[in-house]
């Protein structure tokens, strides 16, 4: 019987740990981003998008404050690489940095809140007033890119 119970405790534990290790997010493209922000109402004519060479993107203010991008990179990993090393490179020492299976969370936090979230090879990008960070969270994660 002990037997038996150490092997369910392990069993589980194993399951625990590795559903854990497994937390995926889902990329979106632009259209998918734009369609979102339509439906939570944080959509305005100001956000631009546009393509070239494969990549996409959709940026601009919105909610009268903050700085919101989104990147595609399609299949240019070592593009996005390079982009993510520029954006963070002088102040790397001040992200609070989660890296997962298929994506990273880039945070810090002075005066204004900065948001960077890699999936696969999409970039989403706010930047915000420190005081909005949840809302800024929020957004990120009714996107789809926070957890």
């Amino acid at each position: 019987m002990l037997k038996k119970h150490a092997c369910i405790t392990i069993i589980l534990f194993l399951l625990i740990i590795l559903g854990g290790c497994g937390g995926k997010m889902t990329a979106l493209d632009v259209d998918s981003v734009k369609d979102k922000l339509i439906q939570l109402d944080y959509y305005n004519d100001d956000l631009l998008g546009y393509s070239l060479a494969g990549m996409s993107d959709i940026g601009g203010l919105i909610n009268d404050s903050w700085m919101f991008c989104f990147y595609d990179y399609g299949d240019q990993k070592e593009a996005l690489d390079e982009f993510i090393s520029i954006l963070i490179s002088d102040e790397l020492d001040k992200y609070v940095i989660t890296e997962r299976s298929n994506y990273t969370i880039y945070e810090r936090e002075e005066k204004n809140y900065v948001l960077f979230v890699r999936v696969d090879n999409t970039l989403l990008w706010i930047t915000g007033p420190g005081k909005d960070k949840e809302e800024i969270r929020s957004l990120a994660r009714d996107l789809g890119y926070y957890t």
